[in-house]
């Protein structure tokens, strides 16, 4: 499994929220995750901060990447677990579209 490092993924920090709540947004295949930062934007009322994955084979900026399924589950779970690490008392909510979604379902069951 692949480490999860601090540039895998970008944090949007809000200022207008007391409580310490993490929203993660994981975008689909064909994707970045920039293309999450406006649903994230307009969240920023609920929550603390918003965490936009990378998924790997999409870093380079590629439209297909190379990358199987489990890469992206270990990958999903390694993320959770840095998450929690760097915030500790965070409640953590999930967004993802397409793929990322597909991901996020499985990390739950």
């Amino acid at each position: 499994m692949r480490k999860v490092k601090q540039k895998d993924f970008r944090i949007i920090n809000f200022k207008n929220n007391s409580q310490d709540q993490t929203l993660l947004l994981c975008h689909g295949l064909n994707n970045k995750s920039k293309v999450m930062e406006p649903l994230a934007n307009s969240l920023n009322h609920q929550f603390s901060r918003a965490i936009l994955l990378e998924l790997p084979g999409h870093e380079d900026g590629s439209p297909i990447c190379h990358a199987e399924l489990k890469q992206w589950v270990d990958y999903l779970d390694s993320s959770v677990v840095k998450i929690y690490s760097d915030f500790p008392a965070t409640k953590l909510s999930a967004i993802g579209y397409s793929l990322g979604a597909n991901l996020i379902l499985r990390k739950l069951v």
